[in-house]
């Protein structure tokens, strides 16, 4: 019987173990990623949940889980000396997603995963816009009165520009 993870797609118990797979893969290695191929995949799957399915299977269930954001991969390849490109096994990485969906599933490694990974790419804390760190008074070269760091004559006197021309200067009432 599938288990529904979303409104549209079901997501059967062979699919859920790939993920546990990828991620047991992860917690062993203590990365934020796992490089192991699929045939490997297959092996583990295999051996630790006795699922025994083929290697085009395991593409659709990949592909499955990258749709549903609970996993990304990044291909892998360089060039060797000589020019040719040389293809090494793509990181699948778990999402927040994907690492919430463990943790309701029982994983609890999933959670500190989760938080690791939610303190590293969500921000704490808003930071002021661009504008107003520039008018900051702790921002050299800028005028407090004005919008330009050009129209402050010690700061054009240091980067070597001269004095301010007639036509910028403000007009007097």
């Amino acid at each position: 019987m599938p288990l529904s993870i979303g409104r549209k797609t079901a997501m059967n118990t062979s699919k859920i173990s790939v993920l546990i797979t990828c991620a047991a893969v992860i917690r062993k290695y203590e990365g934020n990623w796992s490089t192991a191929s699929q045939n490997k995949i297959l092996d583990l799957l295999k051996r630790y949940h006795d699922i025994k399915i083929k290697r085009r299977q395991l593409g659709y269930h990949l592909a499955d889980l990258r749709k549903e954001e609970f996993i990304k991969t990044i291909k892998r390849h360089r060039r060797d000396p000589d020019g040719t490109i040389v293809y090494n096994s793509s990181a699948t990485c778990l999402t927040i997603k994907g690492c919430l969906f463990l943790y309701r599933k029982g994983v609890v490694w999933a959670l500190k995963h989760m938080k690791k990974l939610h303190d590293k790419y969500i921000p704490q804390e808003p930071t002021g816009s661009r504008r107003e760190t520039a008018k900051s008074p702790h921002t050299p070269g800028v005028d407090p009165q004005g919008d330009s760091p050009f129209m402050d004559s010690e700061f054009r006197r240091k980067k070597g520009f001269g004095p301010i021309p007639a036509q910028l200067l403000p007009l007097k009432a």
